[in-house]
């Protein structure tokens, strides 16, 4: 008679394990076909299918559709108990972008059995502090999506209650702390200096201005500095939108979270004033995709077309807000916010049950995208797509 499936399985399973803390396969690499596991252990595919399952609810392995499984955990793993809990701390829950990186960390720790409590921030480290204070027994670790300044000491308190914390930011709140980033102002410098090789001499910036990231002041310091011969900065900052008696960082996280005065509104009409007085740019570098598709319809209202009469370029979080609505794939820099999702989740899934000084940064890198929107039609050479992908890593 046959062997029963369960102590079958389970013996492979445990097989698998020790060999991942062995490193065969390292974490990171693609784990055998169904096809060439069940030939090894001379089992059925069902069975073998059964172990896969298993490894995901351990979270040493995570499946990607149409790719396979790869490793992402090593060593000895157990089920999380019933009820446990993963947080995200995230600065807003509107937008593509903060919809992308959610459903990232949710799949990976959904994979390794535990439940996602989702917290939202508005940008308020006040609001902050109020949600870490509120986390009760059953969250095993904290996942922080932010760019507000003051984390530090919160941060160290769920770390001395043996809470492991990693943050999805481009700041730096200390050295004991994990982090996840993609280089933003890198990235806008290089899409910046691709711009001056090109020879484009006359640049509208469509930026956005703000107290809660330097991002926008960091590329206009950059275009200054290359040297276009013709600038013009166009700030879409909608604080504008609210209170003036209320402070500048209040405005802001007010701002960052409200449904009007958005980046794509104020681009679409401040790109079109200037366009109806005759103020014409060879090309726009927009800050995001918001201010990308306010330019791109600016630009339509007034009759012209990209990259037809003039040039559009930008940073990205997807690119896929701009395609929806232009149905056109914008030209510039696409970061990795799903992939930024993916490795904060497994590397704090990873560090449970540890204590560790931390100090690692993850640097994900960004992807250009040759788009639709800059090219020869508009007079100037196109760019050519270096095929970076969003799945090499690059730690620091």
């Amino acid at each position: 008679m046959p062997q029963a499936p369960g102590p079958l399985y389970q013996k492979i399973l445990e097989t698998l394990l020790k060999e991942f803390a062995k490193g065969k396969p390292a974490r990171g690499e693609k784990l055998p076909s169904e096809a060439r596991l069940a030939k090894r252990f001379g089992v059925s595919l069902i069975t073998i299918r059964r172990v896969v399952q298993e490894l995901q609810a351990l979270g040493a392995v995570r499946s990607v559709h149409g790719k396979g499984s790869f490793v992402q955990h090593a060593g000895a793993l157990t089920r999380p108990p019933p009820g446990a809990h993963v947080a995200l701390l995230i600065d807003t829950l509107k937008g593509p972008h903060a919809l992308e990186r959610i459903a990232a960390v949710e799949e990976v720790v959904s994979a390794a059995g535990y439940h996602l409590l989702l917290k939202e921030t508005r940008f308020d480290p006040a609001v902050h502090a109020a949600c870490l204070k509120s986390l009760g027994d059953g969250v095993a670790a904290v996942l922080i999506d932010t760019w507000v300044d003051e984390y530090d000491e919160p941060g160290r308190e769920l770390r001395s209650k043996g809470l492991p914390v990693v943050f999805i930011s481009e700041r730096d709140y200390g050295s004991s702390f994990e982090y996840v980033g993609y280089g933003e102002e890198q990235a806008g410098r290089e899409a910046l200096e691709r711009l001056r090789a090109d020879g484009v001499r006359d640049l509208a910036l469509v930026l956005q201005t703000t107290a809660i990231t330097p991002l926008s002041r960091f590329l206009a310091a950059e275009a200054a500095r290359l040297g276009f011969p013709k600038l013009e900065v166009i700030d879409v900052a909608h604080s504008r939108a609210f209170d003036p008696g209320l402070p500048l960082i209040e405005r802001e996280r007010r701002a960052a979270i409200a449904v009007e005065a958005t980046p794509q509104d104020l681009a679409r009409s401040l790109v079109g004033e200037r366009l109806a007085a005759g103020q014409r740019h060879a090309c726009y570098f927009c800050i995001n995709e918001y201010a990308a598709v306010g330019a791109y319809q600016a630009l339509a209202d007034g009759g012209l077309a990209a990259p037809r009469d003039v040039g559009l370029v930008g940073l990205a979080d997807s690119g896929a807000f701009f395609l929806g609505m232009t149905r056109r794939r914008l030209t510039g820099v696409i970061k990795p916010t799903r992939s930024a999702g993916l490795k904060a989740a497994e590397l704090l899934l990873a560090r449970l049950g540890s204590r560790y000084a931390g100090g690692s940064r993850t640097i994900l890198p960004h992807t250009w995208q040759a788009g639709e929107t800059y090219g020869v039609a508009s007079g100037e050479p196109e760019f050519s797509d270096p095929s970076i992908t969003n799945e090499s890593i690059q730690t620091t």
